[in-house]
Parts: C-alpha cells; structure tokens; sequence
C-alpha cells in the first residue's frame, strides 16, 4: 500500500506594533527674513505622512508529510519513499483571539493499494510482464476482458490517489496557509508568491508514453536485427510477449521501439527535475515550499496524465473497431435498422416465416368488418411480427362474464408466439388497435387466459362506423430462471417455496388473450334470421344494437315468431322489424306517459303556488304560455307528426324570449327527454317563484290533436303478425373448430414449457418472460355522424369501466345469458418473451464482441419450435442455414425438442 500522510502545528511567537501609513498627508508652511538681503522674506514647506500605528501577532505554522509503503497492515514497519520533517511559514494576522489553525492536527491518510502493479513485475528479472487470457469466457476483446477491466480500475483508482496528494499541495497550503498570511503593512513578495505557487506546476513538458501504436501488418522488421541495442534507462525493462498468432505479433511494437519511448519519457523526467531544483529552494526547514513538494505536484500531474492517455488508448482501439465496421456496413446501424433486418432475415430462413400481427375481422367471402393488429407507437407505425398458428379440435372458449353468466366461445382459435428485442437506446411502445369500418361493428375483449380453456376477462369495447381503438400495452419482463433461482438460494425454504408458487403464478398469468366477436351473425343466430339476413340492413342492426345495450330489451321480444317455416328471408326480416318498431314505439309511449305526468305535476305546483302567493299576474301569464307552447311541441315532435301552418304560426307569434330555446331544442330533433331537462334546468326557478292569483291552464286541446295524431302515426307503422312456423337459427354448431375430439390445451403451461427451454439453452440469461397487460388510459377516435370530422378523445379508467359494461350487457343478450354459443368469433392467444440486450447495437457488437444476429437466431428457434410444436431443426428453411445454426446451436438443433403440445 502506497500512503500519504501530513499534519500542521500552530504556535503564538510575539506581538509587535507598526505603523501603517495612511493616504492622509499634513503640509505646513513657515516664513523667515533674512536681513541684508535683497530678497526679502523666505517661506519654508514641510509635508508630513500620517500613520497609524496597528497591533501585528505573528504565528509559527510546522507541516509535516511524508509518501510511504507498507506490506499487509503492517503500518509500523513502513518504508519512507520521501518527505519532510519540518517546514515552517511565519503567518502574520491583526488578531489573537483567532489563531490561524489549530495548535495540532493529523489529517486522514490517503492510501492506495499497489498489489495489482506488484503482480505485473517479474522482480527476478525485473522486467514488466501483461498478459490477456483469451481462454477465460469473460474475455470478449482487447479491450473487454478481466485482465484490462483491472488494469483500468487500478489506474483510476492511482488516478484518484495522485490528485488527492497534488490538491494537499495545492488547494490546501494556499487555502490554509499562505492566504492567511494578512500584515498591516504591506511586505513584498515572499518566495512562495504567485511565480513559484504549485498550483501553476503541470506535466506537460514529460513524454508520456502511453499511446495507441501498431505497425502496418507488411512492415519490414528486418531493420530491427541491423538497429543496435537499445539500453533501458527505466528500472524496469520489457519481456518479450508470447503471441501465437504471426499476424499479430507483426502489428505490435517492437521491444526496442517500446524502450526507445521509456527511455524519452525517463530524459523529460531528468530534464524536469533539474529545472525544479533552479526554481525552487532547497528542503531548508524554514521554508514551506520547496523542489520536494515541486517535485511531488509534477510528478501526479505526470501520473495522472499516464492514466488518462491509458483510458483514451483504449477508447480508441474500440472507436477503430467501429470505424472499420460503419465503413464495411455503410453505416451506422440502429436498433430500428437492426429490427428491419430481423424481419427480413427470418422470412428467408424460417418456414412457416412469422407473420405481421394484423387481422382482417371478417366472414368467409364477405368484406371485412374491421381490423384488429399490435403496432408500435413511434413514427413508423408498424405491426409486429409473430409466430402464429391455428389451434384446432379444442372445447369451446368460456368467458366469465358476471357470477352468474359464461359466455362460450367455438370460433377460431390462433396461438402468437412474440419475440420482442430491445436494446440499451430502444423505448418502443406498444399498443393494440382496432378498427371498424363504416357501417360494420364487432366487439374486442381482452384479458388473461386461464387453464381449463378459460380467459379472464379484463377489458370490452363495441367498436362500429369506423371507431378506432388504440390500447397502449405495458410489457413487463419477469426474471430469468437462472436470476430466480440465483436470487432465492439464501432464502429459507419457506421463503422459496412461496417465491416458486409466485413466479408459477406470474408465468401462467402472462399469457394474454385478445377475443373478436363479429356482431352481426350472432344477431342472426339470435334472431331466428338466415344466414347474412342482416348484412344490408343496417338501421336495423343499428335499432337492435340500441334496444340491446341501452334498454337490455330482452331477445325474445325481437325474434322472429312466424309460424311459416318456408318463409322467404325478407319475410322473416320484416317480421323482426315489426317486432323492433313496436318495442321502440312502447318506450315511445313510455317517455311519452313520464313526460306527461310530469306536466300535470308541474301544472299542480304552479296553480298550488299561484294560489298560494297572487301577487305577479303577467309573470304567471307568461309562464302560462311558455309552457303551454312547450308541451305542445314537445309530445308532438316526439310523435314524428308536424302542426299544423295555423297552429305552428301562433305559437311562433306567443313564443316568450326566455323560452325560446326550447323551440330551438325541439326543432333541432331533439326528444322529450331533452326538452324536459332543459325546461327544468333553465326555468327550474320560474316554476316555483310564480306569484299570481290567475289560475293557469296548459294547452291541453293542442296536446290532445298531438296525442291522437301520434297514436294514428304509430298503429299505421305497426307491421301485420304473420303467422308463420318459426324456423331453426342456422348457426354454427358449438362444436371446436376441425375436429370433435375434447382434447384441450393449456395455454397457461407454454410460459413454464417456455422457461425451461430459455433454462437450458439461453446460456446468457438473456431471454426473459414477459406479461403483457393494457394500460387505463386510451385513444379512441369516433365520428358522430358522415358530415361531421372525426373527433378523438381519450378513455379513463370510468370510461373504459363504461365501455365495458355496455359491451358485457350486448355479450349477455347475443347469447341468451350464456346459453346461446357464438360461432363467429377469433381468438389470438399471445406469449411474449424479450431478448435484453444491455447496450446498443453497435456497442454490442463492439464491446461485448456479440454478433446480435446469431443471438436472435437462437431466441426465434425456441419460440418458434414451442409455439409450432415441432423440433427446432424442422423449422430452417434451407440446408446451408441448417448446417450453419446446428454448428453455431448444436444443443438445440441435433437434439430433439420436446413440443409444447
């Protein structure tokens, strides 16, 4: 161990008193004749310098400091490389109660270990020895590996141990010691003044030897046997490297070169010394400064310069490296580059290739309904890519909707595989999106699945006239095996024991499932309609949709109930129109009956307050009016039935300027409803603060022509029952897809099957697991009607707990509370796994001397061969890329894969 240690002692030695002179001066004149003389009278001047006579205590400060070297922590017998005993600076101040420093003070020792240096000496031969372990698996380059890794934190920390000294030096002995020196009367320069402080010393005029140099590869070194011997002028001399590779060894630096440039540096050393020792004073006890801390200062400047030119050495190699391959390549690459060329990679060498996450939610030979994909949320919104393949002869899907209904599910069903990569720069985003088209709806339920050929239901959304759905998802990567099993092996088995059943839990809880439901065939299937009955009729669809998720009409009150088996398809639509028309109109009647009663409630309080409090007679008056016009136009818009041009005329002329809006709100189409709210909410004060004794009577002859005009309306409407035989719905059979068989498959055991596969051959633990869940917080872009612009809006928590809701209650009726089986529907069950990579691509590369490619190669294998169920070797396309991976992958290509299924 190398050490530095000082201390500095404070004494009192006298007080003395001195006069300082002040810019203040003092003339005086004085006049004298001289007798005889032609002159006259002489005048005399004497100018006279004021001072002031001030109290000076002087103070005697010793410092101490010495560089030693001690072996182990035997301080004791420690060995004195310099230093010195004694040295003294006088510090003169116009106080004693304030001694300068106190009277002793020890200050911390600084220490650096030298026993990473000593290990680099041969001390029989005395010559320096470094060598790089190319065998050990943590060497990665020149650069990156053990031995340089050491070899670095060795010079930081001599780095940090040199300039902690030169600070003593300089920052310390100014702050403390010269810049308390504070006379009343000004002294010249002392020796240690600005031209010899240490502060000013540096290195530079030493040749630092440390540089990046290799020779050309077709250099001639046959000039070095005819070149004489070189003589080391350093203490310690070089060893001859043992490199196996010509190549190398013809690029490195000669023996001789390297003393040549030891030798430079050791005549710069001598040069500097010299001119220390004509500039500085010798180590005389009465000075503070002299050549020894001249020396010390210059020599840390020196040092420190030697450890920085090593990290910059180094940072070239590398800086070179990367050069040569943006020159090779072209440029610079990325992580977004580096992802484009995934793709196109696995498509040549993987059969079946992975496919772009985007879905077409559609029928067999109709158009699509919409579009459901995963995209990334930066500026080139791409969909990523999965291994992807339908999973046929499994169950029904059942989807909890509430404790008392299951929904079953016997569309389609799609396992995803999805190898996601980032690296240190990379923050790409995430989100689900669906899209509906004009005139088209489908529904997007989204949750977690469970085992049994369940999914837990998470988040619904109804999607129609061309909504679009964006689902920012959260991916979180969950411990290697290796990181868990590490992590829990100090644990008590208790402790691990629950930390296994956590990570099983969190393992089955990453699989995420995403459901599409196509809307209109399940209405048919409902309805008792023949197959696409609905597809053009679309303000029917639109009705059902309402009466469905507004008014949880039961299904029964609109399904075909002809008794005519042989009916036509246009037939037994019309009859569900019929049913539809006379369920709208009896909530018609409903609001129309609530809106009623609500005018005879509000009449009675206006006539009970009137008769109360007779005082504003033209107050009530119009009042009278106002609500007499009101009523009237409000039952008779709702009953779709127009005034007539006399009627409609004097309502225009007693229309009141207060109430004007309500005439505004009915004529823009408006229902009852509205009209009554807003009566309530702008004229709320109007109907209880009426003072008048005239009773009011509301328009009731013109309710009545609105009342009966309104029944004739609706009887007219009102479709003729058929009676014919109700028929079969022509659904698809609740049966799996492909096959009869009940075998089913556990979604929830691929992650487990997953894991061990990452276990045993991702050797790096760079493969990690990961859950995929949505965010709260959505975009949804709707457009209220064709003329108006698309508007987007974003979704909280309680709005998305809203849309759930009605997607549940329109889930609830399309299967009659789960006993009605829906056909048309896909399921996408995704895995999710993240190959992590620590730094960026070229740094990877670079650095850690990792090919990323042949790295993913190995991830894509094993997602790729679990998802498909087949060995890994199976899925390589050609034979030349066969023979390479299994040279590269041996583990995981000649031996066969068990399948995940």
């Amino acid at each position: 161990t190398l050490r530095f240690k000082c201390s500095d002692s404070c004494k009192f030695l006298k007080e003395q008193t001195v006069d300082v002179p002040l810019p203040t001066v003092v003339e005086s004149t004085e006049e004298a004749e001289t007798t005889g003389s032609f002159l006259g009278k002489t005048k005399t001047s004497t100018v006279s310098q004021v001072v002031k006579r001030v109290q000076e205590f002087h103070w005697e400060v010793e410092v101490k400091w010495e560089i030693s070297v001690y072996s182990g922590t035997n301080v004791e017998e420690r060995r004195i490389l310099d230093g010195r005993t004694s040295s003294t600076i006088l510090i003169v101040q116009s106080s004693k109660q304030d001694p300068p420093l106190p009277a002793h003070r020890d200050h911390r020792p600084l220490d650096v270990s030298l026993t990473w240096l000593l290990k680099q000496i041969d001390i029989e031969n005395m010559a320096a020895h470094f060598t790089i372990d190319t065998q050990d698996e943590t060497t990665k380059t020149p650069r990156r590996n053990q031995q340089v890794e050491d070899a670095i934190s060795f010079s930081a920390e001599m780095k940090k141990w040199m300039d902690r000294v030169r600070s003593r030096f300089t920052i310390q002995y100014e702050r403390y010691f010269i810049n308390k020196h504070n006379p009343a009367k000004p002294s010249p320069i002392p020796p240690e003044g600005n031209s010899k402080r240490l502060k000013h010393l540096t290195g530079d005029f030493i040749f630092v030897p440390v540089l990046p140099l290799m020779e050309e590869a077709g250099s001639d070194k046959s000039m070095e046997e005819k070149t004489p011997g070189v003589t080391s002028r350093s203490l310690l001399s070089f060893e001859a490297s043992e490199v196996d590779d010509e190549s190398v060894s013809r690029r490195v630096l000669s023996i001789t070169d390297l003393t040549r440039l030891l030798n430079e540096q050791v005549r710069t050393l001598e040069e500097t010394q010299e001119s220390l020792q004509n500039s500085y004073p010798g180590r005389q006890p009465a000075k503070l400064i002299s050549v020894a801390e001249a020396s010390i200062c210059v020599l840390c400047c020196h040092s420190m310069a030697v450890c920085s030119a090593y990290f910059s050495s180094l940072q070239y190699i590398e800086e070179m490296l990367e050069n040569q391959l943006v020159a090779a390549i072209g440029k610079r690459v990325t992580s977004d580059d580096f992802g484009q060329f995934i793709k196109y990679h696995n498509a040549n060498i993987l059969d079946p290739a992975p496919r772009p996450f985007c879905h077409a939610i559609r029928r067999p030979e109709h158009y699509p309904e919409g579009i459901l994909s995963i995209e990334n949320s930066d500026e080139k919104t791409e969909p990523i890519e999965t291994h992807v393949r339908e999973v046929q002869g499994l169950p029904a899907l059942r989807v909890p909707l509430n404790a008392a209904t299951t929904i079953e599910l016997t569309g389609s069903t799609y396992l995803h595989g999805w190898l996601n990569h980032r690296f240190r720069d990379a923050s790409t985003a995430f989100q689900l999106i669906g899209r509906a088209r004009q005139f088209s709806s489908f529904m997007l339920v989204v949750g977690t699945m469970g085992g049994g050929n369940r999914m837990q239901p998470k988040d619904a959304i109804i999607l129609q006239n061309k909504d679009e759905i964006k689902i920012p998802l959260l991916l979180n990567e969950i411990p290697t095996a290796k990181e868990f099993k590490d992590a829990i092996e100090s644990l008590s088995p208790e402790q691990q024991r629950f930390a296994k059943a956590y990570r099983s839990m969190q393992l089955e809880g990453s699989v995420l499932g995403i459901v599409v439901i196509q809307i209109k065939p399940q209405l048919e299937n409902l309805l008792g309609l023949p197959h696409d009955a609905l597809t053009k009729e679309i303000q029917l669809t639109q009705d059902l949709m309402e009466l469905f998720v507004e008014y949880q009409v039961p299904s029964d009150l609109l399904s075909y109930d002809g008794e005519n088996s042989e009916a036509t398809t246009k037939e037994k639509v019309e009859n569900v129109k019929g049913n539809v028309q006379s369920v709208l109109n009896a909530i018609k009647d409903s609001k129309t009956k609530q809106l009623e009663s609500q005018v005879i409630a509000t009449d009675m309080a206006i006539e009970k307050r009137i008769h109360d409090k007779p005082k504003n007679f033209k107050a009530a008056d119009e009042m009278a009016r106002a609500l007499e016009m009101a009523s009237a136009l409000d039952w008779l818009r709702d009953g779709s039935a127009g005034l007539p041009a006399d009627e409609d005329d004097d309502l225009k002329s007693v229309g009141i300027a207060s109430f004007s809006p309500i005439s505004a709100e009915v004529s823009q189409g408006k229902g009852v409803d509205d009209a009554l709210n807003f009566l309530k909410s702008t004229h709320a004060e109007n109907l209880v603060n009426i003072d008048n004794d005239r009773p009011v009577q509301l328009g009731s002859c013109m309710m009545e022509k609105g009342l009966t005009k309104q029944s004739k309306l609706r009887d007219d409407a009102s479709p003729e029952k058929s009676e014919e035989t109700p028929v079969p719905p022509k659904g698809k059979a609740a049966v799996p897809f492909g096959s009869t068989s009940e075998d089913t498959m556990d979604f929830t055991a691929i992650p487990k099957f997953l894991d061990k596969a990452i276990e045993k051959y991702d050797k790096d633990s760079a493969l990690r697991s990961t859950t995929i869940k949505t965010s709260d917080r959505w975009s949804r872009c709707h457009q209220e009607s064709l003329l108006s612009k698309p508007e987007t809006t974003v979704l909280n928590s309680n709005d998305i707990k809203s849309e759930k809701d009605k997607a549940f209650d329109l889930l609830d009726a399309l299967s009659r509370s789960g006993s009605l089986p829906i056909a048309y529907s896909d399921l996408h069950v995704i895995v999710c796994v993240t190959h992590c990579f620590e730094k960026m691509v070229m740094e990877t590369v670079i650095e850690d001397n990792i090919n990323p490619i042949e790295k993913l190669e190995m991830s894509t294998l094993l997602v790729a061969s679990t998802i498909h169920g087949v060995p890994a070797q199976n899925l390589v396309a050609d034979s030349n890329d066969r023979a390479r991976l299994v040279s590269s992958f041996p583990a995981l290509l000649e031996a066969p894969q068990s399948p995940a299924t």
